[in-house]
């Protein structure tokens, strides 16, 4: 059985073996806790949120580890009805999943005792799956597309990885940004907020960095010091 070890400063050891079981022992312990039968995402490392729990996205919802016990949550419980591909948290503790509901980008609130479906992308055309996503200091959320195989123009045969570019959340509003708004390409690979609130975003054109400062897009290149590759 092929079996790969993934362990975190907090001292807990986590095991992912080919059947797709968790199985999660603190450091020191003999006792494993074992989740079965639930399917990860491409990533497993778990989200560490401000109390010390752990949390994993799934394709059919997320799981919760305390430390002792873990709990599973979905669509039942108020998630969205397709999979949970990334998970970001306010300052104020609030939990927020983003994923996908009715094939559409969705993102869902959660306070510690209470789910909530917030928002649905109704005006975002497209098939929407985040993959990863972060939260800027005024609280809108960003979550980079998940890529998609778009005909290459000059041949039939040959397929480019493309994208559906970045989403943004104000809480009320989604917008796509794209590259006509700005954006270095649609493929997003990477984002990041900046100390001043920027938004950093690597994408599939090599050698830049895109940065919106909450008004306008501006890309940089290697003659400005970008070292992307």
């Amino acid at each position: 059985m092929f079996r790969w070890l993934i362990i975190f400063e907090f001292c807990l050891v986590f095991s992912i073996d080919a059947s797709e079981r968790l199985e999660v022992m603190r450091s020191g312990s003999d006792a494993w806790t074992t989740f079965s039968g639930v399917e990860f995402l491409d990533k497993v490392a778990p989200f560490a949120a401000q109390d010390g729990n752990l949390w994993w996205a799934l394709k059919d919802g997320v799981v919760r580890f305390d430390g002792i016990n873990g709990t599973k949550y979905t669509a039942e419980d108020g998630l969205m009805d397709g999979p949970v591909s990334s998970i970001a948290q306010n300052e104020d503790g609030i939990l927020w999943f983003i994923g996908s509901h009715q094939k559409k980008a969705a993102v869902v609130s959660y306070d510690g005792q209470k789910w909530r479906l917030v928002s649905v992308a109704d005006n975002v055309p497209g098939e929407w799956v985040g993959e990863q996503s972060t939260i800027d200091s005024n609280g809108n959320i960003w979550i980079a597309s998940k890529p998609v195989d778009e005909p290459n123009p000059t041949s039939s045969k040959i397929h480019i990885l493309a994208g559906n570019g970045l989403l943004h959340f104000d809480g009320q509003v989604w917008k796509n940004y794209r590259v006509e708004d700005g954006l270095a390409h649609n493929r997003v690979y990477e984002i990041a907020t900046g100390l001043d609130g920027s938004i950093w975003v690597s994408t599939n054109r090599r050698g830049t960095i895109s940065r919106f400062d909450g008004h306008v897009w501006k890309i940089y290149t290697r003659q400005d010091g970008s070292h992307c590759t």
